[in-house]
């Protein structure tokens, strides 16, 4: 005779749901410390988890939190001129150019000496020249006002235009706009130069060409402003 006995719910009536271990944690007085520990014990050894400690929280990885699409070039243009190195080559290009009034240039090499970038520094006129053709893309409705992201990579590839000379020894750009020439015809000169190979950039050869573009001109800048230093200008050794 089978002498195990079982409570059945009455007729209609449903069998009492069994309660996890979170669940009856939470009908305890959590403000008593040592019915509290009490009942964190007995959780533990049954293999629960206490309900406060059931939510995990993942550190946001900032490598990988990027910004918004229409910032990136403008976060991109942030370059920390601390840890650009500067060869002795590079100073006395610098030098020569300073003392002769003349553009600087020299080379950027990435990639280990794989991808070589020949650049040369933009004169003032120039500077300004871009400026006035950017406007004159605004007025002219190529150029929408507040699209910044557009106009930023618009102005980059202006500068490109003038400042890449040669990539791995191919010639890439050789535009210069003297002031000699009006703002129509500099706005042909640089849009004849965007649409003839600046355009048809990849994204990734864009990206390591900008990047040679922004160390050049922080290296640049660095030795400007280290001109007062004699000790920078001193040959290593």
């Amino acid at each position: 005779m089978n002498t195990d006995t079982q409570t059945n719910p009455p007729s209609g009536q449903s069998a009492p749901k069994e309660q996890s271990a979170p669940e009856i944690q939470a009908k305890f007085n959590q403000n008593d410390p040592i019915l509290q520990q009490k009942v964190d014990q007995f959780i533990a050894e049954a293999g629960g988890v206490p309900a406060e400690k059931e939510k995990i929280v993942v550190k946001p990885n900032d490598d990988f939190n990027m910004p918004n699409p229409n910032d990136t070039m403008l976060t991109e243009a942030l370059i920390n001129t601390d840890k650009i190195e500067v060869s002795d080559m590079e100073k006395s290009l610098f030098i020569k150019s300073l003392l002769n009034d003349e553009p600087v240039k020299f080379q950027v090499s990435l990639f280990d000496g794989k991808l070589n970038v020949e650049l040369r520094s933009r004169s003032l006129h120039e500077q300004r020249r871009i400026f006035d053709v950017l406007a004159k893309d605004q007025k002219d409705g190529i150029v929408n006002p507040e699209d910044l992201a557009y106009f930023v990579t618009r102005m980059q590839q202006y500068c490109m235009a003038i400042m890449v000379e040669r990539v791995n020894g191919k010639l890439f750009s050789e535009v210069s706009i003297s002031p000699d020439k009006n703002i129509e015809e500099t706005q042909k000169i640089l849009h004849a130069a965007v649409k003839g190979n600046i355009e048809a950039l990849t994204g990734i050869r864009w990206t390591a060409i900008t990047n040679a573009m922004r160390i050049f001109e922080a290296k640049c800048a660095k030795m400007g402003t280290e001109a007062a230093n004699q000790d920078f200008w001193t040959p290593r050794g």
